[in-house]
């Protein structure tokens, strides 16, 4: 390794040294001493050899301009205290070797030990709930149940409906307008209430149940009794129903009340 060496003296000053005399392009070397630890050893021209200065190898490197030989190492290891620099260089540069595709590419192939990744719905373990395309297909078969072609699916019967959502609500409303009804009603002509016109005695019932959608209005006498009772005072069969009211005639003044049924037809 190039570049400026120094050792520290027993005084604690840092001292340059490269040789004691002769070519300065002689480095010292790092050998252990006879001590049992490693300390700095310099050449001398004198004794054409490396001498032990005797310094324990404390010191100082100042390797900004220095190269720095190392291997990349053969295998991924955390560095430990007290290596030396061409090894932990080495180590670094393998973490640096092996992570550089992946945080480079991004891509999972560049991977290594990558799990295996099923491609295929069937290659899975169907959990709880899963179902397979048989058994959608047969729900669907069993929900459309033999349905014709015109009528099998959700859009066609909404067609179908007219897309109404109140259906039911709806049918139910023409089928009320549509049907033919009537309603039985009951009443008494009292005798002190009927009035005289011009040929004729009349009664009038006041009745909201008989409105303008009312297509006719008949009566009877309630019983037999009443029937004679309108005999006698010469009750016609006629009567007319406008808006909230029958009027009934009869040739003479009752003299007594008669009871009456009518119906009220829609």
């Amino acid at each position: 390794m190039n570049g400026a060496v120094y050792i520290r003296n027993k005084q604690g000053k840092l001292i340059p040294i490269t040789t004691i005399k002769g070519d300065p392009g002689v480095s010292p070397e790092l050998q252990m001493s006879e001590l049992g630890y490693k300390t700095w050893w310099v050449y001398s021209n004198i004794l054409n050899d490396y001498v032990d200065t005797g310094v324990r190898a404390e010191a100082i490197l100042h390797i900004e301009d220095g190269v720095i030989i190392f291997t990349e190492s053969s295998e991924r290891v955390n560095i430990a205290s007290g290596e030396a620099m061409s090894i932990v260089l080495g180590k670094i540069k393998k973490w640096l070797s092996d992570l550089k595709a992946i945080s480079f590419s991004g891509s999972y192939d560049d991977l290594s030990n990558k799990p295996s990744i099923p491609s295929k719905v069937s290659d899975l373990t169907n959990d709880s709930g899963y179902q397979s395309a048989d058994q959608v297909n047969a729900a669907i078969s069993n929900l459309v149940n033999g349905s014709p072609a015109a009528l099998d699916t959700l859009q066609e019967l909404a067609t179908a409906l007219g897309n109404d959502p109140n259906f039911a609500t709806t049918v139910s409303n023409l089928i009320g307008t549509k049907a033919k009804k009537s309603v039985l009603k009951s009443a008494t002509l009292t005798a002190a209430n009927w009035v005289a016109t011009s040929d004729v005695f009349s009664y009038t019932i006041s009745d909201a149940a008989i409105t303008s959608d009312a297509k006719s209005v008949v009566f009877t006498p309630a019983t037999l009794a009443d029937r004679e009772k309108g005999q006698d005072a010469g009750l016609l069969d006629y009567a007319e129903a406008s808006t909230g009211s029958l009027t009934i005639y009869s040739e003479e003044q009752a003299t007594e009340n008669i009871s009456i049924n009518y119906l009220i037809s829609f």
